[in-house]
């Protein structure tokens, strides 16, 4: 990822090796609220990697939607990771510090 985007390509071999292989590289645990899910507390991840590179977030942000879908079960975080190579864009709505945020990369073409 860049500053203002993300290689198509580059994104399509991530989706390709498979959504499992890609949750190897991040660590997450679920946030509940009253019994309700929230999003997902980032753990850790390898912030030397490319595919974090230029991305705000950090150990402790809640991520709570991806691309304006929810990810709180395995087909929904699914679904969103398949549509990716085909999308104009890569949102992620997250919470830090009880605060809602939002970091957004255009997918481009080489």
């Amino acid at each position: 990822m860049g500053a203002d985007g993300v290689r198509r390509s580059a994104l399509k071999r991530t989706v390709d090796a498979g959504f499992g292989r890609w949750l190897q590289t991040v660590s997450v645990d679920p946030l509940l609220a009253r019994g309700r899910f929230r999003g997902w507390i980032i753990r850790s991840f390898n912030s030397d990697d490319a595919c974090y590179a230029g991305v705000d977030l950090r150990a402790g942000d809640v991520v709570t939607r991806v691309n304006g879908r929810g990810v709180e079960h395995p087909e929904e975080a699914l679904e969103v990771w398949t549509k990716l190579p085909t999308s104009s864009e890569l949102v992620i709505d997250f919470l830090r510090d009880g605060q809602a945020r939002k970091v957004r990369f255009g997918i481009v073409d080489p």
